[in-house]
């Protein structure tokens, strides 16, 4: 009985740390790349442009900060 109630324990702060890994790291990947700049810029998507270049070419513009992350949010948007 205490191996059961040692390995519930353990089982929880993994899930702990694993759920609050997974919350840090979906705040930051959708978080602005900097807070403090507010001006426009033109971003372009051609017709027929898969998410994923989307998101590339996003990251390598400095407009998102995590191209999974912005993947993942478009798949539960529309969810």
């Amino acid at each position: 009985m205490h191996k059961f109630i040692v390995r519930i324990f353990v089982f929880i702060v993994l899930l702990i740390f694993v759920i609050g890994g997974t919350s840090l790291w979906w705040t930051d990947a959708n978080s602005p790349v900097n807070s403090m700049d507010v001006s426009s810029k033109t971003f372009t998507i051609t017709k027929g442009e898969n998410i994923r270049t989307i998101a590339t070419r996003l990251k390598n513009e400095g407009l998102i900060k995590n191209q999974i992350g912005f993947f993942f949010k478009d798949k539960i948007y529309w969810f």
